[in-house]
């Protein structure tokens, strides 16, 4: 189960992380996702790797790779994102329906 957005990523694309060139954090997830026999072993070595880590670094490694634009987002976020969307579209046509009236 992850616990930071960069587990939920790196969980969400495992692959792209199994073969992520890098140092530090990078080198951390790739090596706990090779190291591990299962889903929990690798959530708990992602979770002692983030404890130490440095996420800049993490963060600027990932937005440099190449394949950065195929990455999957977490399903947690791709769930809010389409919660705000939602609570969006309801104020668009509230605010819409109430400028027609107030036309009148």
């Amino acid at each position: 189960m992850p616990y930071t957005f960069e587990d939920a990523l790196a969980f969400t694309n495992m692959k792209f992380f199994s073969e992520l060139e890098g140092i530090g954090l990078v080198a951390k997830f790739r090596e706990a996702i090779s190291g591990s026999a299962n889903v929990g072993e690798t959530g708990a070595k992602f979770f002692q790797a983030l404890r130490k880590g440095v996420k800049a670094e993490f963060a600027l490694n990932v937005l440099g790779a190449e394949g950065f634009e195929k990455l999957a987002v977490p399903a947690y976020i791709a769930d809010g994102l389409a919660w705000l969307n939602e609570q969006l579209k309801k104020k668009q046509i509230e605010v819409l329906s109430t400028n027609l009236v107030s036309d009148k």
